[in-house]
Formats: structure tokens, C-alpha cells, sequence
């Protein structure tokens, strides 16, 4: 390929970088020049420089063209921003239609165009600069925040407007609750900034914009969170609401000193969605009936455990919902709270004032609690605290980042909590993952395994081309048996744990993700991605 040798010739890209973009580009089944961009090994200025002089009979000047909305009307605006490609002319004799991008690979675009009934029998690609193209999908497909217009007047743009700041963020606040972002970033990088979403648990580009306009964007997401606006050398953490469509969404924001500039996190909070019901979070039959096994025991603990944003704390509420009564005193430690639960005490942590879980937790015992539930379990004092309610005739929940139910053990033991006590307390384990969910439109057979044929991701307007739509849960139940307890009293190793799950026929997390697998809801390539799993 001209590009690929002129890259090389250039000493832009080595063999070896090479090697690696393309074990990436298969597995991530994205083009060369994106996958090396994501990378890092080159950067988008260079790749426009390369593209120029390679393809100059096709490089155009995408600003002095103003293109008919019959032909915007061709590419919908999800494909548009996915490949990146801007629809300029049709030809409806030859059915040949002609796209501006500032990527050399559209292998699939076609196939696509045609798959839902486009009369588009060839497309011929002209090349313009990255910058350029995102102004003019803006303008087109109606973006829905346009920085340059939005922050800047234009007879004075050393002096932004607050209130057009102002707008933007808003747009864009609003722009990640439609996609369902969990997470959005804002990354300073040299010369420009770049905002990414995380959706169902992976982080997606979503554009760039030039550096001068991120002051006045920062300041006003700190003056949000009631942040120093002025500090910029040490991390700080604020929060703030805004509704959208009426409805109220929270927001927590982290910025943090980096090489370019102050990074942005910001975590939404959709609490409107509302409560799921243990039935409804996606656990197996099996699943289900062994943790209201574990619910019917008058006192002791349960642990929920996997790493974070894997749905522990969705999963504990769930079943302070089932347990919730008018009979029982039910209280809750979070960091923060999540979910308003009626007639449940929920108590918001706050380290400014000394309010930590451990504190939270004293101070509980003494508010005559039937059930308590406690975000995390972070230290020892805690943990031994939490254990000694369970001892004392309570309901106790929690969670713990360990990345697997047996692991608990282990790891409560690291924290200094006895075996006995923990043997006679412990009541049952909760471990849970979340994994992509195949697309329904556009997902294709695989290969077959043991006569079942597994699927794979595509990509279509429906998953917005990723190939994947929502998520589900994957889960293994752990009941505490009077064999199990023994074992944890003689304090065994992991190995000896693990031949008990085998010798009982214990379902495993990864017994699920396979049943899951066979189902056609997800696929192998989240198995190995997850759980570092194959069958």
C-alpha cells in the first residue's frame, strides 16, 4: 500500500509497529491507519501530510463546497461520525456516490450502503483535512454542540463568552446521556483536546477540538463543582445536577494535573432508569434461587465481589429491595448513594469530616440496625467491624474488589479478619462481571463448537457500528456449606477451594459466560477480553 511505504519510507512507522497494528486491527477489526493512530505510533497531522502527497489529485478543499441535503440525506449522521466520511455528490446514473474523508480505508462502506438498500453501486473517496471535516459534519448533521460557535464571538475571540461555555457543556452533557455513556473524558493532548465516552464499559472517540477553547470549558465545569477555579496543580473532586428532558441526572467530576493540561472525569449518575428487581439484573434461575438461599439466613454476611463498574453495588440494591420491609431497619454506608431506596437509611460517606466506612459503621451498631449495608469494605477495621455485626445477630452486605468468589477468602484474610470468625459469619459470595451484548441486527455466525454455532461481532446502524448493544451479567453464586465452612476454618489454599467447586459441580462464572456464549449473546472475543477465557 502507498501509504504503508510512505510511512516507512519516512521513518514514521517500523516494521515491527507494523506487526503489531495488524495482530491489533484483527482483533479490534478496525482499519490500519486508525489502529496506529490509536496507538500512538503516528498522529493525525502526519497521516494528512502522507495522504496529501500520495493522493493529491484527490485532495479537495471540503470548506468551499456546499453540498445538496438529497445527497446528506445518503449517510445517516451515526454512520458519518463511524467512518468518518461526509456524503458531497451523487451520481444517479452511474449510482456512484462520492464522500470527502480524512481516512484512505472505507472497505466495508459500501457493502453497508448497499445491506440497507442504498442504490449505491460505487464510491469514490476524496481526501480532506481532519479538522475541515469535522467543522462541515457539524455543520450538516446539526452536532450537537459546536465549539467554535458556541464559545467564541467572533469580533472577539480572546474574550469567550461564559454563557456560550456554558451551552457547550451542556451539550455535551446531553449528547452522553443519549448514547448511554457511563463516563465522559475530556484529555489534553498537545495542541488539542480530545472527549471520549465510556459506553457499555469501553471508551469511544468521540471528537477533538483545539486547545485554546478548554480554559473557559474547564472553568466553568469546575465553577459547576464548586472547585477552585484557579488551582490547577493539585487533583480535585466536586459534583453537580442538571435536568435534562426534566428528569435529574448527578454528575461526579475528578480533574487531575496532567502533562498537557487538567484530565476530566466525569461519572453520570442516571438515577431514572430506576431500581432492578433480582429477577430483572439478568442471573441465571440457578443464580437466583441460591442467593435468596443466602437472604433467608437470619444473621451473617454476604459479599458481592469483581472489579469496578461491574454492577456490585446495582446487585446489593437489588436485594436491600427485596429484603426491604416495614419491620426491619434496614440502614446503608455508600460512597455515594446511588439509588434513594424508600424507608431505607442511607447514609452518604464524606472523608472531609471524618465520615469514613468505618466511622459509618460505628456509628450504625448504635442506630439498633436489623440489616446493614456497606458499600465497600477497604480496610481492616472495617472488615473486622462488619464481620463482628454479622456475629451479633446481623444482616450484613458488602463488597470487595477480588477477581473471583474464592479469592474472598484470601483476601479477607489479608485484612486481618480470623478464619474462625469468618467461617461461622460468612454466609454466602456473589461474583459478577459485565459483558458486551452481541447486536441482534447484525451479529454473524462464527464457527461451530461442539454442534453450536458461535457468533461474532459485525458492526450496523443499529449498534452504531461497534457491533455490540448493551450489556449483561455474568455471575457465579457461591453457597456456604457446612463442607465449604470447614474449609475456610482450617484456612486451605486456593487450589484445595478450587477442587471443591469441581468435586460439587459448582456453576462457575465462566460456566455462565459460556451458556452465554452458546445463546449467541455474546461472544468469544468478550470471553478472552473479560475473563481471559476460551473455549
Amino acid at each position: 500500500m502507498q501509504i504503508i511505504d510512505s510511512l516507512l519510507e519516512k521513518k514514521l512507522l517500523s516494521k515491527d509497529q507494523i506487526e503489531i497494528i495488524n495482530i491489533q486491527r484483527q482483533k479490534l477489526e478496525k482499519d490500519f491507519l486508525s489502529v496506529a493512530i490509536d496507538l500512538g505510533f503516528i498522529d493525525e497531522s502526519q497521516l494528512q501530510d502522507i495522504i496529501k502527497n500520495v493522493y493529491q489529485h484527490h485532495f479537495i478543499d471540503i470548506k468551499s463546497i456546499n453540498i445538496d441535503n438529497n445527497v446528506i440525506c445518503l449517510i445517516d449522521e451515526k454512520m458519518v461520525n463511524k467512518f468518518r466520511v461526509l456524503p458531497i455528490n451523487y451520481d444517479s446514473a452511474k449510482k456512484l456516490l462520492t464522500v470527502a474523508s480524512d481516512n484512505i480505508y472505507h472497505t466495508h462502506l459500501l457493502q453497508i450502503m448497499q445491506n440497507e438498500g442504498k442504490n449505491i453501486k460505487q464510491i469514490d473517496v476524496k481526501f480532506c483535512h481532519n479538522a475541515d471535516l469535522t467543522e462541515a459534519i457539524d455543520k450538516y448533521y446539526g452536532y450537537k454542540f459546536h465549539l467554535d460557535e458556541l464559545l467564541f464571538n467572533t469580533k472577539n475571540q480572546n474574550n469567550p463568552d461564559k454563557t456560550y461555555a456554558s451551552e457547550c457543556i451542556d451539550s455535551l452533557l446531553y449528547d452522553a446521556i443519549k448514547h448511554n455513556a457511563s463516563d465522559i473524558h475530556l484529555e489534553p493532548e498537545k495542541g488539542f483536546i480530545r472527549i471520549r465516552y465510556r459506553i457499555d464499559g469501553m471508551l469511544q472517540n468521540i471528537r477533538s477540538f483545539h486547545d485554546r477553547y478548554y480554559p473557559v470549558i474547564l472553568g466553568r465545569i469546575k465553577i459547576l463543582c464548586n472547585m477552585d477555579i484557579v488551582e490547577s496543580r493539585i487533583p480535585q473532586d466536586g459534583s453537580f445536577s442538571q435536568k435534562f428532558a426534566k428528569l435529574p441526572i448527578d454528575f461526579r467530576v475528578s480533574t487531575i494535573p496532567c502533562l498537557y493540561g487538567e484530565n476530566v472525569s466525569i461519572r453520570i449518575l442516571n438515577r431514572n432508569s430506576g431500581l432492578l428487581s433480582i429477577n430483572q439484573l439478568g442471573f441465571s434461575q440457578n443464580s437466583i434461587e441460591n442467593i435468596k438461599k443466602m437472604l433467608e439466613h437470619p444473621y451473617g454476611i454476604v459479599l458481592s465481589t469483581g472489579p469496578t463498574g461491574c454492577g456490585k453495588t446495582t446487585t446489593l440494591n437489588a436485594i436491600i429491595s427485596y429484603l426491604n420491609n416495614i419491620d426491619v431497619n434496614i440502614m446503608t454506608l455508600e460512597n455515594p448513594v446511588e439509588y434513594p431506596i424508600r424507608q431505607v437509611r442511607q447514609i452518604n460517606i464524606n472523608n472531609e469530616v471524618g465520615l469514613d466506612f468505618a466511622t459509618g459503621v460505628r456509628a450504625i451498631l448504635r442506630q439498633d440496625p436489623d440489616i446493614l449495608m456497606v458499600g465497600e469494605i477497604r480496610d481492616s477495621e472495617t472488615a473486622n467491624m462488619l464481620i463482628s455485626a454479622a456475629d451479633t445477630g446481623h444482616k450484613v452486605f458488602s463488597t470487595l474488589h477480588t477477581n473471583s468468589a474464592i479469592s474472598v477468602f484470601a483476601r479477607l484474610k489479608n485484612l486481618g479478619v480470623d478464619s474462625q470468625n469468618l467461617s461461622s459469619n460468612i454466609n454466602g459470595i456473589i461474583s459478577q462481571r459485565l459483558v458486551r451484548r452481541l447486536c441482534s441486527f447484525c451479529k454473524l455466525p462464527q464457527k461451530t463448537i461442539q454442534h453450536k454455532k458461535i457468533y461474532h461481532a459485525k458492526g450496523c446502524i443499529k449498534c452504531s457500528y461497534t457491533g455490540y448493544k448493551g450489556r449483561l451479567l455474568i455471575a457465579d453464586t457461591l453457597n456456604i456449606t457446612d463442607e465449604l465452612r470447614q474449609l475456610i476454618y482450617d484456612n486451605v489454599s486456593i487450589l484445595q477451594l478450587q477442587k471443591y467447586i469441581k468435586r460439587n459441580n459448582i456453576w462457575t462464572i465462566e460456566d455462565d459466560i459460556k451458556n452465554k456464549i452458546y445463546a449467541t449473546e455474546t461472544s468469544l472475543y468478550e470471553a478472552k477480553r473479560v475473563l481471559n477465557f476460551t473455549i
